[in-house]
C-alpha cells in the first residue's frame, strides 16, 4: 500500500498494517521530509463503517478522550483529520508487543510470565486507569489486546473507542467490549463507573499469575454466565508464593457486587506498588526492558529490520517545493578583526600622550617670557608693538658676570622648570592629572 495523507505537520505515507480491530485498522506511517524523520501510528475506520454516524462519532470520541488524557501510560494522540477515505487519528508509535501477544508467545515457548514483570505491567495499567477515572471516563475494554508493552519498557493503554463518560445515556443500552473481561454490571446492562474497569484489571491480574485465560470460553454466553455466577478464584491455591495482600486485592477486584470492590483507583495503585516492592525485596530488580530484550530478542530484531526496510523504501521529499539552485557570490574582501579598532585607538592614545609629555618637558625658548601673545583678529584694538630687545651679551661679559657670583638664568628659582622640580607634580582632580603629568 502507498496511501498518503497530510497530518502532523507534513505528508505521511502509510506503508503497512499493524493491527486490525472491530472498528478499524492501525497502520504504520512514515514522514521523511525537510530533514524531519519520524514514524507514526494512524488509525482508520473500516470502509463499511465510514457512513455510520454512530461509528464515526465513537471514533472521534476516542480521539477527543485520548487527546485530553496527557499521561505517560496513555498513548498520545498527535492529530485528527479526514480525507476521501474517512476520518483518521494520528498517534505516537509504540514499538512493542501487546499483552496478548506476550501471553501467546510465552505459552508457545512453554514459559511463564514472571510475577514481578506482570506486576510492573499491570501497575502501570492501573496508573492509566487512574488518569482516565480522574476525568470521569470509563475505558470499558481493559483487555490484553489494548495493553502495549514497548521494547523500551514503556506500557501504554490504548483504544479508548469505547470509553464514555459515566453519566452518558448513550452507553446504558450498549454491550461493547471484549468477551471474558466485562464486569457483571456491564453484562446486566446496568450503569457502570470506574469499578467496572477495576474488575477487568482483576481478570488481567489472575491471568498474569496463572498464564491462561480466566473466562476464555469460545461461547460468549457461557463466559458471561461464568462471570455472573462463578466465584473468584483463589490465587493462593494456584501460586502459593503470592502475598496475602495481593491475593486479597484480586478477590476484591473480582467481586460480583461493585460496592464490594475498592471505591478509588488510587487505592488499587498503591496496593499494587506495595506488592511490587515486596517482590523486589525478595528477588531483586527485574528490569522490564531487559526482560523484553532477552525474552523476545528475535522478535525485536525482526521488527526493527522491517522498519528499516520501510525507511529505505520510503522516498525522501521536501514539503516546501523543489530546492533552489545555490547562488555562488564573489568572495568579499576580508573584514577587519573585531579587536583591531580598539587596539588602534589605544596605540594612538599612547602615542599622543608620549608626544604631550615630551613637549611639556621641553624648555621654553629664550624669548618666550618677553614674546607678547598673538593678537586676536576679532579685537578692535590695534596689536601692541613689541618692546626692543637688548642685544645678546658678549661671551666675555657673561663669563665675567659668572665669576662675580651672578646666578645662572637656567638655575633661577623663579623659572618654571625649577618650580616643577621643587613642588612635584601639579595637584589636579581625577585621573587626568596623572595622565597629563
Amino acid at each position: 500500500m502507498a496511501a498518503e495523507l497530510t497530518a502532523a505537520g507534513g505528508r505521511l505515507r502509510l506503508v503497512d498494517e499493524l493491527a486490525r480491530g472491530g472498528m478499524g485498522s492501525v497502520f504504520l506511517a512514515l514522514r521523511d521530509d525537510d530533514g524531519f524523520r519520524r514514524a507514526y501510528a494512524v488509525k482508520r475506520l473500516h470502509a463499511a463503517l465510514r457512513d455510520e454516524a454512530d461509528a464515526v462519532g465513537r471514533f472521534l470520541d476516542e480521539a477527543a478522550i485520548a487527546a485530553e488524557l496527557r499521561h505517560p501510560n496513555v498513548v498520545s494522540v498527535l492529530d485528527v483529520g479526514a480525507d476521501d477515505e474517512g476520518p483518521f487519528i494520528v498517534m505516537e508509535l509504540v514499538v512493542g508487543m501487546s499483552l496478548r501477544e506476550i501471553r501467546d508467545a510465552l505459552r508457545a515457548r512453554r514459559r511463564e510470565l514472571p510475577l514481578q514483570v506482570g506486576l510492573r505491567i499491570l501497575s502501570q495499567v492501573a496508573e492509566a486507569l487512574r488518569a482516565a477515572h480522574a476525568y470521569s471516563m470509563v475505558h470499558r475494554d481493559v483487555s490484553p489486546g489494548n495493553v502495549v508493552v514497548g521494547f523500551d519498557g514503556s506500557v501504554r493503554l490504548i483504544d479508548f473507542g469505547l470509553a464514555k463518560a459515566v453519566d452518558d445515556p448513550r452507553t446504558r443500552d450498549l454491550l461493547r467490549g471484549t468477551t471474558g473481561y466485562m464486569s457483571p454490571e456491564q453484562l446486566r446492562f446496568e450503569p457502570i463507573d470506574a469499578r467496572s474497569d477495576l474488575f477487568s484489571l482483576g481478570v488481567l491480574l489472575v491471568e498474569s499469575v496463572r498464564g491462561d485465560r480466566l473466562y476464555g470460553d469460545e461461547d460468549a454466553r457461557l463466559a458471561a454466565r461464568r462471570i455472573l455466577g462463578e466465584p473468584p478464584p483463589d490465587l493462593r491455591r494456584d501460586a502459593p508464593e503470592i502475598a496475602d495482600d495481593l491475593a486479597e486485592l484480586v478477590s476484591e477486584l473480582l467481586a460480583k457486587d461493585p460496592d464490594a470492590r475498592p471505591d478509588r483507583t488510587e487505592v488499587v495503585c498503591a496496593r499494587l506498588r506495595r506488592a511490587l516492592h515486596e517482590r523486589i525485596e525478595d528477588e531483586g530488580v527485574v528490569d522490564l526492558s531487559r526482560w523484553m530484550e532477552t525474552t523476545f530478542g528475535d522478535e525485536i530484531a525482526r521488527r526493527r529490520a522491517e522498519l528499516s526496510a520501510h525507511w529505505r523504501a520510503s522516498p525522501r521529499r521536501s514539503s516546501v517545493g523543489a530546492q533552489e539552485t545555490p547562488v555562488i557570490r564573489p568572495r568579499r574582501r576580508a573584514r577587519a578583526r573585531w579587536w583591531a579598532m580598539p587596539l588602534t585607538m589605544v596605540a594612538v592614545a599612547g602615542l599622543s600622550a608620549a608626544v604631550v609629555l615630551a613637549v611639556r618637558d621641553r624648555d621654553p625658548p629664550p624669548d618666550a617670557a618677553t614674546r607678547p601673545p598673538p593678537a586676536t583678529p576679532a579685537s578692535p584694538d590695534p596689536a601692541p608693538q613689541p618692546e626692543p630687545v637688548a642685544p645678546p651679551e658678549p661671551p666675555v661679559a657673561r663669563a665675567a658676570a659668572l665669576d662675580a657670583g651672578a646666578a645662572e638664568p637656567a638655575d633661577d628659582e623663579s623659572s618654571p622648570r625649577r618650580r616643577r622640580r621643587r613642588r612635584g607634580p601639579p595637584e589636579v582632580e581625577g585621573d587626568r592629572a596623572l595622565w597629563e603629568w
